[in-house]
């Protein structure tokens, strides 16, 4: 009975290390606000989804979701494999506060990441799933507003007359990552197509390079993307981006240019943005992203903020953006699938759009 007691608690004492040494994390963000959107299309003025005729309409005023950020739940897991090794995966979904719905589609339950990590330290990662592209995740560190749903560089890159196809994610993905070389990050993905008999069909491939040194960050990236037939061509797109912190206030910039393989026509976008923190509570955020269609249309958007901490999870902001269209463009600044009842492609309308939210995260 003795020998019994003694190896049933050692099996527990086992089982408690094993226990400490792995840990699963709920968190999320919420983030919700009152919007107002000039020059809204009539086929974007109302949740109905019914088509009719895309022309400047009026200012709808309403509910918005995500002005700061997305909001999102997830789960996150970690495991501590020994020698340095750890395992880990994040399952991550998106929400629409102001419906009480998941983001993108009702099916699309981790739309926002689901994959499973190994990595060794001081040497690097394997990431294997869906992913973000590694030109999207440069893109919102780079990005004055980080990537947020309206007149930000993500929110304004990808819609409109210049789709610079900057938010994205790829599926069926494994990516490598090196631990940091002296402030230099290195990535390679992979998004298998998964088409029979040709892997070359909607495959995936980005290579990038990311280099922080003290107060000075810049970065590369390059991407290709396979045509979903024989007859598609390929797209490829080309990133830079830039920043540095002068402390009274830090400087981003980023350029991309895209094209489509076979075609003359290159695509190109840049923007310039700044954060400025005025004290421990208050900053205020600017940007200019330019566009250039290469076929004489030209397009910008201008975006300014100012966000207030109350802690160190709740964050309230202004949000304001105004478009300034070229020749007939349409180049949008708000996030589609956030502000879906505010959207607005009516060509040659030139927009402005205020959001005054809150977010909180956990």
């Amino acid at each position: 009975m003795k020998k019994s007691l003694i190896a049933l608690a050692a099996l527990a004492t086992v089982a408690t290390a094993a226990q400490a040494q792995s840990s699963v994390t709920i968190y999320g963000i919420m983030d919700m606000g009152i919007s107002s959107v000039s020059k809204v299309s009539a086929s974007n003025a109302s949740n109905s989804g019914s088509a009719v005729t895309s022309t400047a309409t009026g200012t709808v005023t309403g509910l918005s979701n995500g002005g700061l950020s997305t909001s999102r739940f997830g789960f996150r897991g970690n495991e501590d494999l020994g020698g340095g090794l750890t395992a880990g995966f994040t399952l991550e979904g998106e929400i629409l506060g102001d419906i009480g719905a998941q983001g993108n589609t009702a099916t699309d339950l981790f739309h926002r990441g689901a994959f499973i990590t190994l990595s060794q330290a001081n040497v690097g990662s394997v990431r294997m799933g869906r992913i973000n592209r590694e030109d999207y995740s440069l893109g919102v560190k780079y990005d004055a507003f980080g990537g947020n749903n309206i007149g930000g560089w993500i929110a304004s890159s990808n819609q409109g007359t210049v789709d610079l196809d900057t938010n994205v994610r790829v599926n069926s993905a494994v990516e490598l990552k090196t631990a940091s070389i002296g402030g230099l990050v290195l990535t390679y993905q992979h998004g298998f197509g998964e088409t029979a008999g040709d892997a070359t069909l909607s495959r995936t491939t980005v290579l990038a390079a990311d280099y922080t040194q003290g107060k000075f960050g810049a970065a590369a990236v390059y991407t290709r993307l396979g045509g979903s037939t024989s007859s598609a061509a390929d797209v490829k797109t080309t990133g830079f981006f830039a920043s540095y912190d002068f402390t009274v206030a830090k400087l981003l910039g980023g350029y991309t240019q895209k094209e489509t393989v076979g075609t003359a026509a290159k695509p190109t976008g840049y923007f310039v943005g700044a954060q400025v923190p005025v004290n421990a509570k208050v900053g205020l955020l600017a940007q200019y992203n330019a566009f250039d269609n290469d076929a004489g249309k030209k397009p910008s958007v201008y975006a300014l903020g100012a966000t207030y901490a109350f802690s160190k999870r709740t964050t309230g902001y202004v949000l304001g953006a105004k478009s300034s269209q070229d020749n007939g463009s349409s180049q949008e600044m708000l996030s589609s699938s956030k502000y879906y009842n505010f959207y607005s492609n009516a060509a040659g309308a030139n927009q402005t759009a205020v959001s005054v939210g809150v977010r909180h995260t956990f």
